[in-house]
């Protein structure tokens, strides 16, 4: 290795400068060697500029500027090393290690990154890089230098001089960017089961981003897993470890084992990871068919759930404790079956953690926001209650957050053909007792559809013999919203020759609230919407 005046460990030093701005800080390099040069070359009573002068060119750069002797230590700095580290002059020289180097005891990441920046920097003979380091009064913070070599043609010593600067914000963006983009790859599906929304909201800059998750997982039987969670810690370490302990979680729910049966063996596995330590985790197994849930809690806030009726239910019965806290702890599980037409609210703890307000507190606004959000479908659902519990800052935590209609739309797909009306009612049929909708409402419901399918057919697939027809049915806690679409040739309407016949928009436009048809573009298919109110 090529001698030089680093030392056993050499000047901490910083990342390379950005492409706009390398030419600052090389011209700050070259005024601290005119510096140098100037006190080093003035003959004794000689003409030429004072110490003083060489001092003040170096206190006139913004850049903090550093001067190291063949040892490593540091020798002379500027007003702006010290306004950007917090060490003045009065400590000079500073040997190496020099204080402001991350403690190896308690920063040991930080501490190997400037071993390797120095190491590098001495292969090299000067460059440019960035490591972290920590102020005299503490805080860590982020630099980054560019550093060259001078020698004295009289003694032929070799000294470093560089420059540095802070590049904690710009750093912290970077670190927050990377750890938003993990996050979002980590987290569920990017197309959630039906009746299903999902949001993930990161903390409000400059805050860091933290390690909540969600997840939903199509089992077997056509059940749903749902999962909300958060690890402890902030940035990529937590968004790491929340990587590991979700997938668990995933591989768990698939081998079939129910809520506790995940959290028990999660709560080994997290033994394991380092980091892990009291994450809290909220896991659950949905029926959509009959709308029984079955759940499990370690440490985490309780679900929500919205009845039709108004009253808003805490989904608590299965609650224990955060993973490994202690290790093996038991794990319990509840259950409750979602009525028709009800809304359930899983979350992270940022949704409802506020300081000087009581959790309880929070939760009840929580509940009071979802049962406001009644009419709004699932996507809806979830933005109201993200939109009605954020501060006016922003949220100073991650907001994971899963909210689910029971039960979600039906959604239906068959061919144009008459012999399909009668499968189409019973699956209609089926949904609307779900939804608890009364008898006689269903009746004009079924009845109005079967009016829209069959005319869809008959008219809009009569030359267009193959296509199929769409019917999608949603239900909110006073509102039902049919649409049927097809694929056939908008015809105008015509005086039908049998007087019998023809009577299908009356006959559903005296059974629903609202009838409105839509003819495609280019008068390519047609889209039926309707709405009726319906009892909560």
């Amino acid at each position: 290795m090529r001698a030089g005046p680093w030392g056993s460990r050499g000047a901490m030093l910083a990342r390379g400068p950005g492409r706009g701005r390398r030419g600052l800080h090389v011209s700050g390099i070259q005024r601290a060697r005119q510096a140098g040069a100037e006190q080093r070359d003035r003959p004794p009573g000689g003409s030429g500029p004072p110490s003083w002068a060489a001092a003040a060119l170096l206190d006139s750069l913004h850049e903090g500027c550093f001067v190291c002797d063949e040892a490593g230590s540091v020798v002379q700095i500027n007003a702006a090393f010290t306004q950007i580290l917090g060490f003045g002059p009065d400590g000079l020289p500073y040997p190496v290690e020099h204080p402001w180097w991350p403690p190896a005891d308690t920063d040991p990441d930080g501490h190997r990154q400037v071993t390797e920046a120095v190491a590098r920097l001495r292969r090299d003979g000067g460059g440019h890089c960035t490591a972290p380091a920590r102020h005299r009064d503490g805080h860590k913070l982020w630099l980054s230098a560019s550093v060259g070599e001078v020698r004295d043609p009289v003694t032929g010593h070799r000294a470093v001089v560089g420059t540095i600067w802070d590049v904690t914000a710009e750093h912290d963006a970077g670190q927050r960017d990377a750890t938003v983009a993990l996050q979002r790859d980590l987290l569920g599906p990017a197309r959630p089961p039906a009746g299903f929304a999902a949001r993930y909201v990161p903390a409000s800059p400059p805050l860091e981003v933290g390690g909540d998750w969600y997840d939903l997982v199509e089992l077997p039987g056509s059940r749903i897993g749902i999962v909300v969670g958060g690890c402890a810690g902030h940035g990529l370490a937590a968004a790491t470890v929340m990587g590991q302990v979700r997938s668990a979680c995933r591989a768990l729910l698939l081998q079939d084992a129910g809520p506790a049966r995940v959290l028990a063996v999660l709560d080994r596995f997290a033994a394991l990871v380092p980091g892990a330590l009291r994450t809290t985790v909220f896991c659950a197994v949905l029926d959509p068919g009959t709308g029984q849930l079955r759940y499990s809690s370690a440490g985490h806030p309780p679900g929500i759930l919205a009845h039709p009726g108004g009253r808003t239910q805490l989904l608590d019965g299965g609650s224990a404790a955060p993973l490994t806290d202690p290790p093996g702890a038991p794990r319990r599980e509840a259950s409750c079956t979602l009525p028709g037409r009800s809304a359930l609210l899983l979350y992270t703890g940022g949704l409802v953690e506020r300081c000087r307000v009581p959790l309880g507190e929070r939760i009840g606004q929580a509940a009071a926001a979802l049962h406001q959000a009644g009419e709004a479908g699932a996507d809806d659902l979830a933005l109201q209650v993200m939109g009605g519990m954020a501060p006016p800052g922003g949220y100073d935590d991650d907001v994971a957050l899963v909210a689910y209609r029971h039960p979600g739309p039906l959604n239906l797909a068959f061919p144009a053909e008459p012999t399909q009306l009668a499968p189409v009612r019973a699956a209609l049929r089926g949904w609307l007792g779900r939804c608890g909708v009364g008898r006689r409402a269903v009746q004009d419901i079924l009845v109005a559809a079967g009016e829209a399918c069959a005319n869809a057919i008959e008219h809009g697939h009569r030359n267009t013999a193959g296509q199929h027809i769409r019917l999608r049915a949603e239900a909110t806690v006073t509102r039902l919203r049919l649409t049927i679409t097809d694929a056939g040739r908008w015809k105008a309407a015509q005086p039908p020759p049998n007087p019998f016949r023809g009577r299908g928009l009356t006959l559903m436009r005296a059974l629903m609230e609202q009838v409105s048809i839509e003819p495609g573009t280019g008068g390519a298919g047609t889209t039926v919407h309707m709405q009726l109110r319906i009892a909560p």
